[in-house]
């Protein structure tokens, strides 16, 4: 694997090859979400087409923005300048740090910028929407992502980037970081 991105680094600007990851990562959260829907109970689903098509549109946008941006940079990172000149597996040490202070930042973001959109007028301007799904237990796993544009890119996006250019996690560190981060999502919508 690492010979691999290894590989793709030196043929291609990083930036391209976190695109890579991200949709790579976006894939598994889209596959994953259907295997746990088919390892849940039976139960009635309140999820109807035009959210399941809102959380996926959101994950579409989202990943065409940083493919611009990235376009519009020449193929520089978005998320970090470490992996930029050269691919390197992180010391375990680095990895199990990087993870768990990433996760307590990434929530302590998260939990800010989730307090602000509940302020009286940016709620309804931006939050509403996320909170049509009452009862998360009786919906699709996908609707984690139910919500509006700037609610996902900003409680979703922003915090994964500004913990991952905070830290300069490498490219693996980065790419772990978010799959444990959607599998944390997945969980809460399911329990």
């Amino acid at each position: 694997m690492i010979a691999i991105l290894d590989a793709l680094l030196d043929r291609y600007p990083a930036g391209y090859v976190e695109i890579l990851g991200s949709i790579s990562v976006q894939l598994v959260y889209l596959v994953f979400g259907l295997a746990m829907e088919r390892l849940r109970p039976a139960y009635t689903s309140s999820t109807t087409r035009k959210m399941i098509f809102q959380s996926l549109r959101n994950h579409i946008v989202a990943t065409s923005i940083h493919v611009l941006y990235v376009f519009s940079r020449g193929g520089k990172s978005v998320l970090t300048d470490t992996f930029a000149t050269g691919l390197h597996m992180p010391s375990w040490t680095e990895l199990a740090t990087h993870l768990a202070i990433g996760v307590v930042m990434r929530d302590v973001v998260f939990w800010t910028i989730h307090r602000l959109w509940h302020v009286p007028g940016v709620y309804e301007l931006v939050h509403a929407k996320h909170h049509e799904v009452v009862y998360p237990g009786v919906h699709h796993v996908w609707t984690i992502s139910y919500m509006g544009m700037v609610d996902f890119v900003f409680l979703y996006g922003l915090p994964v980037v500004l913990v991952a250019k905070t830290l300069e996690m490498n490219l693996i560190t980065t790419l772990v970081f978010a799959f444990v981060l959607t599998l944390e999502l997945k969980g809460d919508l399911v329990m």
